[in-house]
């Protein structure tokens, strides 16, 4: 198991808050500039990150998570607010950067949420969305009934909610084209 020294250090250099991203962006973790926030960083980090923790009986990424929240929200709601819909799509992209911890773990690390609330924030500038508009009743709203919905796929058997259980590649592909579909800047 490889520790730090006494001056911070780790084996293979200082430790400096940063790690790299797949656009090669040097992305700083405790101080998130919007200059480093990029949608295909995004896209990818949540395509090949598992949601759940992994606890599911198919690969099912945060990304094909976020594209079922917005697919809700578009299917059940006649007028749609085309600024909530990009939130929708982009409620967890700190995740891509940060990892997505289950709300046990969450709840016992309150300086994750800190830096999970500064990356957001940065991805709100980028887009030009209202910081707050991540934090919405809206937003929860459908986050949790995504949720729901596969909670009741992948621990009940319901064939309902999720029809395809998306490749990592495939879900990356989708959430960017449907980025561009909703973004206009």
């Amino acid at each position: 198991m490889e520790t730090l020294t006494e001056n911070n250090v780790h084996p293979l250099g200082q430790l400096d808050g940063c790690s790299n991203t797949r656009t090669g962006i040097k992305f700083n973790l405790l101080t998130p500039d919007p200059g480093m926030i990029s949608i295909d960083d995004i896209a990818s980090g949540l395509a090949y990150q598992s949601h759940f923790n992994g606890q599911t009986p198919h690969f099912f990424s945060v990304a094909q998570h976020c594209l079922l929240t917005l697919h809700n929200y578009l299917k059940c709601t006649a007028r749609q607010d085309d600024k909530l819909a990009l939130v929708l799509l982009l409620h967890d992209a700190a995740e891509a950067y940060i990892g997505d911890l289950i709300k046990p773990i969450k709840i016992f690390l309150p300086f994750f949420n800190t830096v999970e609330d500064r990356i957001m924030k940065a991805v709100a500038i980028k887009y030009q969305i209202e910081p707050v508009a991540f934090k919405s009743p809206l937003v929860k709203r459908w986050d949790m009934l995504a949720q729901e919905q596969e909670f009741e796929t992948f621990y009940k058997g319901s064939t309902e909610f999720i029809k395809e259980y998306l490749q990592p590649e495939d879900a990356r592909i989708e959430f960017l084209a449907t980025f561009w579909d909703l973004y206009t800047a």
